[in-house]
């Protein structure tokens, strides 16, 4: 691996930073077995931290260098000005290097329909993204291809050398540069995702209800059955002893050879995500034998809206079957919240009711909304469920991370006025989706971001020239725009040079890589007030804006994280 701790064992070790992380590397190191010698930290008030001196850094000078390891302590930006310190003392060989390009996900192992990966592919992508392995003869195959592409793709991200394998993972928000030093570069979850797979259910937003079944879908099962074995036997060093499954393969209660997987990880805490049609009693035995939980995306609060959403009239066998599974362990409700469509007042305090039938203290699963919903329409949704949690008794848990532009807009929605804008264009959403959408959800999902198109617009002067980027490559927006009887041009991105007329605007859609391009019309002198990152504003999926977790929006009395 990129890093190798055991040169420590017989080396002077010596922390540069007394500070917080100071500590806690100390704690680290000691309980792993390494040695301390001292601190140094250019704070000449300290004088000594967790029983052992600190001394200033030019104390370093008289060390032996060969035997000297220099571990920094604070992080980016501070870590490179302590470097810099140490090469200008003439100690940059003495400098144990822990910080490298990372990413979190290089400690989840997944399995995928076809291919092994420790990324799942996001979905804003029109096409698959994640580095992918595809399963070779024998499980013992598989898993060395995958630790070895895994180690090259580390290796080309942390140096200039060329293995044309880390492609997928460049400019990834995922990566950045942090101390791996406490890192044991083990898996801790194993995500069993073998999608697109048989599911019974026909959840209106799922982005896999139109998919083709992968033809050997029903073999998959019993090739990951045959890995997770052979790395439970054989290769357990490379799993965390706190590691976990993931186990979110369509539908696992309905899969062809489940017995055969689930055998597999019978020894195993996991998660099942499961839409709870079918009771399953080797899963509610992992409950109770393992600590395991069930998953379940509830997304209605009554047997009518249930049917809407989910295609079956199953919401008290589904109510039945959650109730059965509670008697064996941990079982998680997650909601997904669709303006206008399964956020009434009805469904929200039906779903309240369920929550208390169940013995929950709260919508433990997550509030989430539909990834490829127009976001500020699906902003309002989730505004609706925490000002109505927040008048209960009941928890209520989000897991996404908000934008500042998502949690000035949740907050403004959050404001309870049934004659609002906000709530009038809820009940409209409502109305146009029974009246001319029932059947058709993309035709919902097409017309909601039509919609919040021509309200962005009307901020826009009149005599506004608007410049759609690559036109051939966003028709959904080409679309719009002529729906809406807005007048554009078109221009390709490498035709863009020079500065523009001021009251043009380039739009750009569906870009993967807008920062890039946004720098790239920059420098060939258009004005950044001049570019309008339409798919950013609609969805947020990258915002540029600095992205935030939960404990922002903790305020709103209800919310937990």
């Amino acid at each position: 691996m990129i890093i190798d701790k055991s040169v420590l064992k017989e080396a002077k070790v010596v922390l540069f930073g007394a500070g917080n992380n100071g500590r806690n590397y100390f704690d680290g190191l000691t309980n792993e077995g390494f040695s301390v010698a001292y601190f140094v930290d250019n704070n000449k008030n300290l004088a000594e931290s967790k029983g052992i001196p600190v001394y200033e850094p030019e104390i370093l000078l008289n060390e032996d260098k060969p035997r000297l390891k220099i571990i920094i302590t604070p992080d980016y930006p501070i870590y490179q000005e302590i470097e810099d310190q140490l090469t200008e003392m003439g100690l940059a060989e003495c400098i144990f290097v822990h910080h490298f390009i990372w990413c979190p996900r290089f400690n989840t192992l997944k399995f995928y329909k076809n291919y092994v990966t420790f990324c799942g592919f996001s979905y804003r992508f029109k096409e698959s993204r994640n580095p992918q392995f595809p399963y070779l003869e024998t499980a013992k195959e598989t898993i060395n291809n995958f630790m070895q592409k895994r180690e090259e793709i580390i290796k080309e991200l942390n140096s200039d050398e060329e293995l044309n394998v880390a492609k997928p993972c460049k400019n990834c928000r995922h990566l950045k540069e942090q101390s791996v030093l406490f890192n044991d570069f083990k898996f801790y979850r194993v995500c069993i995702t073998c999608s697109p797979s048989i599911c019974q259910s026909k959840c209106i937003f799922c982005e896999r209800i139109n998919d083709t079944v992968y033809p050997d879908i029903d073999k998959i099962p019993i090739k990951v059955a045959e890995i997770i074995r052979y790395i439970e036997e054989d290769r357990k060093e490379l799993l965390r002893d706190d590691h976990h499954m993931l186990v979110a393969t369509g539908e696992i209660t309905f899969t062809k050879h489940k017995d055969i997987l689930l055998d597999a990880i019978s020894d195993c805490n996991s998660n099942f995500v499961t839409n709870a049609f079918l009771f399953n009693t080797k899963i509610a035995d992992s409950m109770e034998k393992n600590q395991s939980e069930v998953h379940v995306s509830l997304d209605s609060g009554t047997r009518e809206t249930f049917a809407l959403v989910k295609g079956w009239d199953k919401f008290d066998i589904v109510i039945e079957n959650l109730r059965n599974y509670s008697n064996y362990g941990i079982v998680l409700i997650k909601y997904v919240a669709i303006p206008g469509i399964n956020d009434s007042e009805k469904d929200i305090y039906g779903l309240m009711d369920v929550l208390r039938s169940l013995g929950l203290g709260g919508l433990y699963g997550g509030l989430f909304f539909d990834y490829y919903l127009a976001r500020r329409s699906a902003l309002y949704s989730i505004a609706r469920f925490i000002n109505a949690f927040s008048k209960s008794d009941l928890a209520l848990i989000y897991f996404h991370s908000f934008s500042r532009q998502d949690i000035e807009l949740i907050k403004q929605y959050y404001i309870p006025d049934r004659n609002s804008v906000y709530e009038q264009r809820n009940n409209h959403f409502r109305e146009i989706y029974h009246e001319k959408f029932l059947k058709d959800y993309q035709g919902f999902r097409d017309y909601v971001l039509m919609y919040e198109i021509r309200e962005l617009l009307k901020h826009f002067q009149e005599n506004t020239r608007f410049i759609i980027v690559d036109a051939s490559k966003n028709e959904r927006v080409v679309k719009a725009f002529e729906q809406l009887g807005l007048p554009f041009d078109t221009m390709e991105l490498s035709s863009i040079n020079g500065a523009c007329e001021p009251n043009s605007i380039f739009v750009i859609f569906e870009k993967d890589d807008f920062n890039d391009v946004k720098a790239d019309m920059v420098s060939k002198g258009v004005s950044g007030k001049n570019i309008l990152d339409l798919e950013g504003y609609l969805f947020s999926v990258e915002p540029t804006e600095i992205w935030l977790e939960n404990r922002e929006l903790n305020n709103m009395k209800g919310l937990t994280y």
